[in-house]
């Protein structure tokens, strides 16, 4: 199982995340049990073919959804990718996984806080995360300048394992989260 929900598998599932297929090739596809499962009798198993969710908007660094401040936004990296960012100071390469990407230009010098704590419940067709790593770049894919990766103390209505990174930023400049 590599990416996306396991909503309905059971932990024995297993999964190829999205590939590029040509129209008008002819695929096999073989299904097999590990020499160590326990098999007896016969097993019934589904094979499910379906096509691959859209890849985010803002799953490359390279193109980041500009936001402004105040503001809320959506996110989902059930299919996002990781991008080849230099390791993050206050997270393991472990947590460097499916990412998506934000650009804040400042208007003026200020003070802004960057938060993954969920306000409310989440948009239609998204789930609220529950363990996240917030870093901010000087450039796309650029250099950290900012990281958290479980906020403490952890802000009322917050998971322990969310992130918030106050930042402040002089005006006319564009950071990356």
């Amino acid at each position: 199982y590599n990416t996306g929900p396991s909503t309905g598998c059971t932990s024995s599932r297993s999964r190829i995340s999205s590939i590029a297929l040509n129209a008008g090739t002819a695929y096999k596809i073989r299904i097999s049990a590990p020499v160590a499962a326990a098999l007896s009798g016969t097993s019934t198993v589904n094979l499910s073919i379906n096509p691959a969710p859209v890849l985010p908007a803002n799953d490359s660094c390279n193109s980041a959804q500009p936001v402004t401040a105040p503001g809320v936004f959506a996110y989902n990296t059930t299919e996002a990718v990781a991008d080849p960012v230099p390791g993050l100071s206050c997270a393991s390469s472990s947590f460097q996984s499916r990412d998506v990407w934000f650009s804040f230009n400042a208007k003026r010098d200020q003070r802004v806080v960057f938060s993954t704590c969920p306000t409310g419940t989440a948009p239609s067709g998204y789930s609220l995360m529950t363990n996240t790593v917030l870093s901010l770049h000087d450039s796309p894919c650029g250099v950290e300048i900012g990281c958290n990766d479980n906020h403490s103390p952890v802000p009322a209505g917050c998971g322990s394992s969310l992130s918030t990174l106050p930042y402040v930023i002089a005006a006319n400049t564009t950071v990356w989260v």
